[in-house]
């Protein structure tokens, strides 16, 4: 959650490839970093994945060590447009408007976007494999095959991301689809540049990165959008095929 809790580090991990994203669904801005597949060495945590994923993406930010390491915010992530989805509009709360916003930016300067951003409650959570960790970022080594997702809280402390853990103002959390098969397939098409030479699966990635951004997509919706993706195997052949058609006209 945003106040991370010193902890035991998780085993030794592997080093391998974790699918990693930085969103900012709940202000309808979409994704910060679109899913990416980021390799990672053995020992290394979710400190070091969210710190090279924003270095690799050219965001400065700023981060405490206090408890763990608790990324407080993020330069240039705030296009100063917000539009929060209705599922979190439709949160109670009789002591804020029906949008959740009750202050304007507090890093208006650098753009940034991060611990309260437009609400008391709001901040930077993270979530591996769907499950909001209780302790900070530094406290859990990545492990080969992770989804992980970094994700801009405005309302409840991660309840309306659907963090099941406690938030002092008592908000029952909103029940999301599981976005991390989706994720994980985007990342692996975005790791596969030849997609792009095929114009269906460049409509069908566009179409997966909006349906995946908008919080008010249904799980049906959600499960189309990923049923159009392409797999690996799918994107390959296409390749190969491809290779072989323009070798035999070149030669014909």
């Amino acid at each position: 959650g945003i106040f991370f809790i010193p902890g035991v580090k998780a085993n030794a991990a592997e080093g391998g490839t974790v699918y990693a994203s930085v969103e900012k669904f709940t202000i309808g801005q979409g994704y910060l970093i679109k899913p990416t597949a980021v390799r990672f060495n053995s020992g290394d945590t979710y400190a070091d994945i969210i710190v090279r994923l924003l270095k690799a993406n050219g965001y400065t930010y700023e981060a405490t060590k206090s408890m763990g390491f608790y990324l407080a915010y993020i330069n240039n992530a705030d296009s100063g447009v917000v539009n929060v989805p209705k599922c979190i509009q439709n949160m109670p709360d009789d002591t804020l408007p029906k949008n959740k916003i009750e202050q304007g930016s507090l890093y208006e300067d650098t753009k940034g976007l991060g611990e309260h951003s437009y609400n008391r409650s709001s901040g930077w959570f993270y979530f591996v494999n769907n499950v909001a960790p209780d302790v900070g970022m530094s406290g859990i080594k990545a492990k080969d095959g992770d989804v992980v997702r970094y994700q801009f809280t405005l309302y409840g402390l991660g309840a309306d991301l659907g963090s099941t853990g406690k938030n002092e103002y008592g908000i029952k959390p909103l029940q999301l689809p599981n976005r991390d098969s989706i994720t994980r397939k985007l990342a692996v098409m975005a790791q596969n540049p030849s997609y792009k030479q095929n114009p269906a699966w460049v409509a069908a990635y566009n179409q997966a990165i909006a349906a995946a951004a908008n919080l008010d997509t249904t799980p049906a919706q959600l499960t189309a959008a990923e049923n159009n993706l392409p797999t690996v195997a799918q994107i390959n052949n296409w390749v190969a095929q491809q290779a072989q058609q323009a070798l035999i006209k070149k030669n014909t």
